[in-house]
């Protein structure tokens, strides 16, 4: 979407995977010769809101609560870089390698409440 104010990517930080991916963008290595995961984040961040969707129990990818490594300096470059926002939501509840019920309702509140411009 162009011009899109709003972003929920669904991406999972590679360096913090305990398995393997089969997702070919995660491991693109001209792209990654020249930018790691928190640059694109500020990428995405810049001047629109980002929210990352983890599920702290994913049997696939990105279990754990590996947020604190990264969020807050994601967040300090989006503000450096002229603003934005950029969050990251923990899914405790849900167990599975999907959107669940929380970060929809999170998702869409945020849509609701902040239209896009």
């Amino acid at each position: 979407m162009p011009g899109s104010r709003h972003r929920v990517p669904n991406v999972a930080a590679a360096r913090y995977q305990s398995r393997g991916s089969s997702l070919q963008g995660q491991n693109e290595p001209t792209l990654y010769a020249i930018a790691d995961y928190e640059d694109l984040y500020v990428l995405g961040a810049h001047q629109r809101r980002q929210l990352q969707v983890l599920n702290e129990f994913d049997p696939c990818c990105s279990g754990g609560d590996h947020r604190s490594i990264y969020e807050p300096q994601v967040q300090d470059a989006v503000r450096d870089a002229g603003g934005g926002s950029f969050a990251v939501f923990m899914d405790r509840d849900n167990h599975q390698h999907s959107i669940g019920r929380a970060a929809l309702d999170l998702i869409l509140s945020d849509i609701e409440t902040q239209p896009a411009k």
